[in-house]
């Protein structure tokens, strides 16, 4: 069995915007999963998503998590959401002041290079 979060990481590593989805019941979820966090079956995929999202809320980090990520401070990530049940946290790119935030404002999303790994940015207001 593969492990899903290396799927999705070698997935967005391979530029595809993608979160995992149930083929039973059509939950998004992530973080990814070995089960469905809704209706617990093992029928997951990935499925591409819309490069947009709802600004859920954001908050700036100034002291970094471990090493790999004290050059990056201070940046603010957020919660993004895809739809009314999925969320997921995302970055924010320094191109975006966070005094434009907004909570609810539609944002751009887009894969990005951060610490050697594609992790997902909220590269635009829309």
């Amino acid at each position: 069995m593969n492990d899903p979060a290396e799927d999705l990481w070698k997935a967005w590593a391979d530029g595809r915007l993608c979160i995992q989805n149930c083929t039973n019941c059509g939950a998004l979820q992530h973080p990814p999963g070995p089960v469905c966090a809704s209706c617990h079956a093992t029928t997951l995929e990935l499925i591409d998503i819309a490069p947009a999202g709802k600004l859920v809320a954001w908050s700036t980090v100034h002291r970094a998590p471990s090493p790999t990520f004290a050059d990056e401070v201070p940046y603010t990530i957020a919660v993004i959401a895809l739809d009314p049940t999925t969320f997921i946290e995302s970055r924010i790119s320094s191109a975006v002041a966070e005094s434009d935030l907004q909570v609810g404002m539609t944002v751009r999303l887009k894969l990005s290079k951060i610490a050697g790994r594609a992790m997902l940015v909220v590269a635009g207001l829309v």
